[in-house]
Formats: C-alpha cells, structure tokens, sequence
C-alpha cells in the first residue's frame, strides 16, 4: 500500500534524480532506516533547489555574484553547502521568495540531516522523516526563485511568440512566478510593463478589453490569482492609471469594490477623475457612479457642485440604462431647465428646438406629458412651420392618447393649442 507520500512524487513534476532519491527514502523508510532515509529525502530535496536555480531563466534581483554561485552548485563537493547558502539569504538579496519562518524550519532539518550523516548522539524516528516529508509538501511550490521584472516580462514574451510557445499554453507557470517570485514593492512597476506591452499591441481597442492584447494574461491575474496580486493591480491603476480604471471595470465589474476602499481616493474620483479622464459610455463610469450616488459618499455640503459636474458631463444624452442611478440626483430636474426653459428658445428658436427636439422625446418618454413641458412645446410649435422639430414631435403625437393628453394640458393652461398647425400640415 502507497503512502501519502509517495502519492505525492507521483502527482508533481519533480526532477528524475530527486525522484530516485525520494523512492530510495521511503523504502529504508519501511523497513525502519530512519536515519538513511532521512538523509535521502533531505538530499533529493537540496537536488530540487539546485536545480529550480541552475534551470531558472533570469537572474533574481539584487544579487551580483550569481555566476560563482551557479558555479558552486554545479561543483559536486560545493553544491550542498551553497544551496543552504542560497536558501539563508535576507532581503534584499534573496535567491528564494520564503519568510523567515520557512527558513528556520529548512535550518531545523539540516541540523537533523547533521546528526544523521555524522553519527551525532539522539533517537531518528519515523516522526522526524514524516515531518521532513510535511515541510517538502507544504512549501514544494513557494521554493520559487525570486523573479526579476525583466526574467517575467521574457517569459511572458515567449509565451505569445508562437514559434517558441504553441498557441492556448496554460499561462499558470507565469502567475506563480510573479506570485512567488516577485517581491511587493516590484509587482506595481512589473504591471507597468506588461500594460506598456499590451498596449504597445493593440491598435484602436479599449485598454483590458476581450481584444486588447495580454488579455488572457490579465484576465489571470484578475480571476485567478491570490488576492496580493489583485490587490497590487489596483494599487498600480490607482497610481499610474487612473483615466483608464473606467476600461479595467468595465472589463472586470467585479473589482469595482477594490477601488472604493480608500476615502481619499473615493473622494479623488467623484471630485474630479471621473469627470475630467472617464468616458460617460463606459459600464464602468456608471458602476462607479451608481456605487458614489447610492451610498451617499457625496457630503451634502457639496452636492450642488457635484450635481453641476454631473450635469456638464452627460449633457443632454443619457444612457437609457442610467436613469435609475439620475433620479437620485437632480440631474433631470437640470435637463428639463435646458430643455422646456422659454429662455432657452429665443430667436433663432429652430435651430434649438432642431437640436432639442430627440432629447425633448426621450423626456417625454420616461416622464410622460407635463403642463409645463407641454406649453413650453406648444409655443415653438407656435414659431415653427417647419424642420426636424415639427417632423418628430408629429411622429410623436400620432397617437390617439398623445394627441388628447397634449391638448388637455394646453387647455387646462388656458393656452391656445397651436398643434393644429400639424394637422393642417398633414
């Protein structure tokens, strides 16, 4: 019966000399070799680090001689004393992205290694290869060399160089080096690059768009990835992108919360990014502003402003999907000043009422038919005989209950009702 452990071996890609080594361990591990196997497995577990350094394709940041490092570990009488060297290695010239603690528990079992290659006084038992084993399972896969920026940035390249990478390859190698292999306080500028990579290939298309070059990538970084990296996307955006954080939420709506965690920036937005750099056809504009109007994050001190601002920037044209959102401002309440204003439509009234007349429909459709809104139509339909104004707003009133709620309000005005003109039109 297989143990747990050799179950293991067998669902990883680990190295065929480290294999053997491990399968040798476990089987002086049945028969109670314990010190024997303990060195084994010890031996095929340096085999591993020896050889994710000597295999990586980058030179990890911060550190100058790794040439004669390289050279230690391909030295046989060297190679086991500099790969403990390459794990104790601190900040900032780290080999492997491991804490502290990891490294303390790796000194613990080269000390156990010690006294079982060297006959030192002190009982080996099966808990000791066991735990060795644990501690290999554990942390198999953050024994990552630490990436620089560029060694990511080349394996990102090959990956989309299809003469080097078929097409469709899983792109999982290249988030577990960024997440394992690239410090926190690298992750911002290595976003940076691979953005400046995206864009520099893609022509005409939304920035994180399905389109957008890396979109894959992205998409892994955004769905799949641990919540430091997320994290960092965000903090990225928020410090080198902000006229492009509408794009990102349009493209990943679900992020939107990420960015509305900070009140300063909160503030920043609705004070003037979304304003002055976003689109008001993005989704992700009116994800952000549905977020600021109905939470309230506006003081009320400041609402006129912010209701101007938010009138200047959609103007008269308002997305039929935002108009829940509008209602809980007075944006309408400033749409309907501009539009049924007598002010508004001085000489030359046509070409206003021209200009107006779509935007004077729509109004009418979400609101319905006003006294006041009626008169004001009815006097420009006084001054005109002709133009894109009367021809739509007759298509509009070319309905039986149009026509008699139209000319009821005018009646309970006590205006006169000038839309005989459309009919005599006819």
């Amino acid at each position: 019966m297989k143990i747990s452990f050799e179950k293991w071996l067998e669902e990883h890609q680990i190295p065929d000399d480290a294999v053997n080594l491990f399968i040798e361990s476990v089987k002086c591990y049945r028969i109670g070799a314990y010190r024997s196997s303990f060195i084994m497995s010890y031996i095929a577990f340096q085999n591993i680090l020896r050889y994710r350094i000597l295999e990586t394709s980058f030179k990890p940041n911060g550190i100058n001689d790794w040439s004669t490092i390289c050279s230690k570990l391909r030295d046989e009488d060297e190679w086991d004393k500099q790969v403990a060297e390459c794990v104790k290695r601190q900040r900032p010239n780290t080999i492997f992205c491991i804490s502290p603690s990891i490294v303390s528990q790796y000194e613990n079992f080269r000390c156990i290694r010690n006294m079982c290659a060297h006959g030192k006084s002190g009982d080996i038992e099966y808990y000791h290869i066991e735990c060795l084993w644990g501690f290999i399972q554990t942390y198999y896969s953050r024994f990552v060399v630490n990436g620089s920026n560029q060694g990511i940035l080349q394996m990102i390249k090959d990956h989309y160089d299809t003469t080097i990478t078929p097409v469709g390859q899983d792109l999982s190698p290249i988030i577990t080096n960024i997440e394992l292999g690239i410090r926190e306080d690298e992750m911002i500028d290595l976003f940076e690059s691979i953005y400046q990579m995206s864009k520099a290939n893609s022509t005409w298309v939304n920035s994180f768009s399905a389109k957008w070059a890396c979109a894959d990538l992205w998409n892994k970084l955004v769905n799949e990835s641990s919540i430091v990296i997320q994290e960092h996307i965000i903090q990225f955006l928020i410090q080198k992108h902000t006229d492009e954080i509408d794009d990102f939420i349009t493209a990943y709506p679900q992020t939107s919360d990420l960015f509305m965690t900070n009140p300063q920036f909160v503030r920043k937005l609705w004070k003037e990014i979304i304003f002055k750099e976003w689109s008001k056809s993005k989704k992700g504009t009116w994800i952000i502003l549905g977020k600021v109007i109905n939470n309230n994050l506006v003081p009320e001190s400041e609402l006129d402003d912010f209701h101007k601002c938010l009138y200047k920037f959609i103007g008269k044209s308002f997305d039929t999907e935002s108009v829940e959102i509008l209602k809980k401002t007075d944006y309408f309440t400033r749409l309907k000043k501009d539009l049924f204003s007598e002010e508004v439509y001085d000489y030359p009234t046509y070409i206003t009422a021209n200009n107006n007349i779509n935007h004077i429909i729509r109004y009418f459709n979400i609101f319905g038919l006003e006294q006041d809104t009626v008169c004001i139509v009815n006097n420009i339909i006084r001054m005109m005989d002709y133009g894109s104004f009367i021809d739509k707003i007759k298509i509009f009133l070319n309905t039986d209950d149009n026509w008699k709620q139209f000319r009821k309000l005018i009646k309970l005005a006590n205006k006169e009702d000038y839309t005989k003109k459309l009919e005599e039109q006819e």
